[in-house]
Order: C-alpha cells, then structure tokens, then sequence
C-alpha cells in the first residue's frame, strides 16, 4: 500500500503557482480543511448583509 501519492497543484492567474511532489495523507487532509474554510468564509462575508436586511425587516 502507497503511503505518499505525487500531486500537482495549479494556480493559474496569469502562470502563477505550480507544485509538484510527494503528499501525505495527512496533508492531503491539511489542504482540503484549509480550502473549506476559505470557502465558508467567503460564503460569510457574502451572506452577512442578508441577514442584516432580515434582521432590520
């Protein structure tokens, strides 16, 4: 059974970020927690004044 599996990672605006290499499972685990917390965040700061609006009607 692997253990490490090769990623890459890709963030293009305009040729930025490329990497490339090994990845634990526990890092696999590590970048997806990070990217849903980012998006929850997002989602809070776009959600917000929604409920302001409720919260004022």
């Amino acid at each position: 059974m692997k253990k490490y599996s090769t990623d890459k990672f890709i963030l293009h605006p305009k040729e930025g970020v490329k990497m490339e290499g090994l990845v634990t499972p526990f890092l696999r685990f590590c970048i997806g927690i990070s990217i849903l917390m980012v998006a929850l965040g997002v989602l809070g700061l776009m959600i917000t004044p929604f409920i302001h609006a409720i919260k004022w009607w």
